[in-house]
């Protein structure tokens, strides 16, 4: 029973083709209770003419055009307030879901008597040799519980998490004056405010895909550009 809509955010400039690929990734997830939404940042390489197209193909896309260039974090908090669902996760555009990650996530949830702030879990790696997954001992070894705290150590979360959208809207999403680390920032913010704690879930379902040769989302904000 898919009792609970899930948002998923993209935020997208110029990677028609990777988007692309990110976009199916969430259509083809085993569960379907979705919401897919894509905030372009100014693309010029056809990507507003793809997503009237595709949104027109599948309902559970919804996209918003920003006139100008403001970079990731500000494309974060526009899908953020215009989010219907009760969780949300995020997704990078040149990254991609495998089929069973949004599934895996509401039932660890639903499944936990005491409720996290979030959740989280490792990525694969996409090179150019192939995809890595992480090997058998960072799995097991690697920090299954974390508070604020523990982030001053590293960022056990990565670029992503699963959590409820008003958790993200109390910390009033992404910080956009933050030149880098603008993810773990925001977790440790959300850690605070809720004086709660994260659960890693093992399952590797985020694929991160630095094979390619565009920078990363994260990178491509108003700081960065000349």
């Amino acid at each position: 029973m898919e009792k609970f809509l899930v948002s998923v955010y993209i935020p997208t400039y110029n990677r028609l083709n990777l988007l692309k690929r990110a976009i199916e990734s969430v259509r083809k997830q085993s569960y379907k209770n979705l919401e897919i939404i894509i905030v372009d940042d100014g693309s010029k390489d056809g990507t507003v003419e793809y997503l009237e197209a595709i949104s027109k193909v599948d309902k559970r896309i919804i996209y918003f055009l920003k006139k100008k260039n403001t970079g990731a974090c500000e494309s974060r908090n526009i899908a953020l307030k215009n989010a219907s669902g009760y969780f949300i996760t995020g997704l990078d555009d040149d990254d991609y879901f495998l089929e069973n990650r949004i599934e895996k996530f509401v039932n660890f949830w639903i499944s936990l008597n005491k409720k996290p702030v979030f959740l989280y879990s490792l990525n694969a790696i996409k090179r150019e040799t192939g995809i890595y997954s992480p090997n058998f001992f960072k799995t097991i070894f690697y920090k299954k519980k974390i508070s604020y705290k523990d982030l001053r150590i590293a960022n056990y979360p990565g670029n992503q998490v699963f959590t409820t959208t008003n958790t993200l809207r109390e910390v009033e999403g992404f910080d956009v004056n933050m030149p880098a680390w603008q993810d773990m920032e925001t977790w440790y913010r959300i850690l605070v405010k809720k004086k709660g704690f994260a659960i890693f879930l093992n399952n590797c379902s985020y694929v991160c895909d630095i094979s390619h040769e565009h920078e990363r989302i994260t990178n491509l904000d108003r700081h960065k550009k000349a």
